[in-house]
């Protein structure tokens, strides 16, 4: 009886300490995948902003080059008129 009081709490507490340590790793595991969420998140946010700057880039280039048509349309425009 006395192997029995003193093996059976000994058992207990090893299957706490064991469904502890489990829920350590799941909860670990689900950080690592947060973790990894918030990092592709931060990579798509910067194409992004790269994607974005490249459009800026070609559609000022087009407005500058739309400016220069129009001049010289204008003066085609003139020098026909003469």
């Amino acid at each position: 009886m006395n192997f029995t009081n003193q093996f059976l709490p000994l058992i207990g507490a090893t299957i706490s300490m064991g469904g502890i340590i489990f829920k350590m790793g799941q909860q670990s595991q689900q950080l690592e995948i947060v973790s990894f969420k918030v990092h592709a998140q931060e990579e798509k946010s910067n194409y992004t902003n790269k994607t974005m700057c490249e459009i800026h880039s070609d559609v000022t280039l087009l407005k500058n080059d739309i400016k220069y048509i129009k001049s010289h349309v204008n003066d085609i425009k003139a020098y026909i008129n003469k």
